[in-house]
């Protein structure tokens, strides 16, 4: 079906785009954390919107919710074990668990890039929110 040829496109296409993401190994866990979330890499671009139209599709189609939701876990799991690192380290504290923490910020996140989708902010102000927002859930205020 053409959900389902779209929903392989969707994980290849992603999962290729979060291998590049973590092949960052500069700075601290901190650091990677941040520039990670912030998908900071302008070479992403086309990454990104296949991502945004999914998000929209996955609303239409059982196959691409699926892949959306693959993805997004896989995203999350990346983000668990960057600040378990990070709190690993001692660069880091979370007041309940890394999983929870990944979620609050990966969430804080798509709302950014809805907010910046929609030219509610710029990237420039996304970013700083990122680098608060990941500075008060590390505790590193």
């Amino acid at each position: 079906s053409s959900g389902q040829m779209k929903s392989e496109v969707l994980i290849h296409l992603m999962h290729d785009m979060l291998e590049r993401l973590s092949e960052d190994a500069g700075g601290t866990w901190t650091d990677r954390l941040t520039r990670y979330l912030k998908s900071d890499d302008g070479n992403l671009e086309a990454y990104i919107r296949v991502w945004r139209e999914a998000q929209v599709i996955a609303g239409s189609d059982e196959d691409v919710k699926t892949a959306y939701l693959e993805v997004m876990k896989v995203w999350n799991d990346r983000t668990v074990h960057l600040i378990g690192h990070a709190c690993e380290s001692g660069e880091a504290r979370v007041s309940d668990s890394c999983e929870e923490t990944a979620w609050r910020l990966s969430s804080f996140v798509c709302g950014l890039d809805g907010s910046c989708a929609l030219g509610l902010i710029s990237i420039a102000d996304a970013h700083r929110y990122i680098d608060r927002m990941v500075r008060f859930e590390l505790n590193i205020i």
